[in-house]
């Protein structure tokens, strides 16, 4: 639950609330779970706050989105986790129906980060062309940008050009 409530303008907060029960069965091989619990019960209580000067939320031409999230979650029978999340995204029309976009998102976990909480790349992180699930780790990095060009109605194209890195504590981020 994630109720924003309007600050000021484009200036939204508030409150997130979250709970989330995992039982695991049937692993494939005995490592999988790597001296962790099948079975997870996390209680979240956290905040955020959004700043959102895009024209249009789905499709922006230009404007700002800079968003900040604090994740504290009890684990019943383990150790608590904290989890902070940034996203920043850029647009701006650089010529007739073509659109640059910028993208910066980290994902940052402290304590003892269960298997359930793993961020992978599953499509809602931003990272274009990668396999879902083929990364995983507690702490990701990314940036993106992106030149959209419209060019009849609906059809248009897309070039980026982006890197990321999933990371943990024991191997931290490395620009190599």
């Amino acid at each position: 639950i994630k109720p924003a409530l309007k600050i000021t303008d484009n200036i939204y907060g508030g409150p997130v609330f979250s709970y989330e029960w995992t039982l695991g069965k049937d692993f494939q091989s005995p490592t999988a779970l790597i001296n962790e619990h099948k079975r997870t019960s996390m209680l979240n209580f956290g905040a955020f706050l959004t700043y959102d000067s895009r024209d249009v939320s789905y499709n922006a031409y230009k404007g700002i989105y800079m968003s900040v999230e604090q994740d504290n979650y009890i684990n019943f029978g383990d150790m608590p986790m904290f989890r902070t999340i940034c996203d920043f995204r850029y647009y701006k029309q650089v010529w007739n129906n073509a659109v640059m976009a910028l993208r910066g998102y980290g994902s940052f976990s402290y304590g003892k980060v269960p298997w359930t909480m793993v961020i992978w790349d599953n499509g809602a992180i931003p990272l274009r062309s990668y396999s879902e699930g083929r990364y995983g780790d507690d702490n990701l990095l990314s940036v993106m940008v992106e030149l959209r060009q419209r060019v009849w109605k609906r059809l248009g194209f897309v070039v980026w050009v982006g890197a990321g890195n999933f990371y943990s504590k024991e191997d931290p981020f490395c620009w190599k």
